[in-house]
């Protein structure tokens, strides 16, 4: 199977709450979109049900991945999913969706510029 074009990392710690209605939208606005892609959640070492959440989504949606991390911190998060993102092009996200989706293809297409 081919590289996906864009890979999202997602640094997540204790947030199993937010991330049904992060990984909803992002499934949603990949499914949008003509290029592949794949959403990497790496639980920086959750105490709550982060990794459950994240179970779930990955066996609806073979576009998700769960990372599996020791609490180490936000940085080391993004650097692991970035290690293992295997995107041509990889941008990170935090869980709440301070970016929201609308703005990717706008920094998608300044990245071509």
């Amino acid at each position: 199977m081919p590289a996906p074009f864009l890979s999202i990392v997602i640094p997540a710690y204790n947030e199993a709450e937010r991330l049904p209605a992060t990984l909803a939208q992002l499934r949603a606005f990949l499914d949008a979109e003509p290029y592949g892609a794949e959403i990497i959640v790496v639980d920086d070492g959750s105490a709550d049900a982060t990794a459950a959440v994240v179970e779930r989504a990955a066996a609806a949606d073979p576009r998700v991945q769960l990372v599996r991390a020791p609490h180490r911190g936000k940085g080391a998060a993004v650097r692991r999913g970035m290690l293992v993102a295997t995107g041509h092009v990889r941008l990170m996200c935090d869980a709440d969706l301070s970016m929201p989706t609308h703005e990717i293809p706008k920094l998608l297409a300044a990245l071509r510029t």
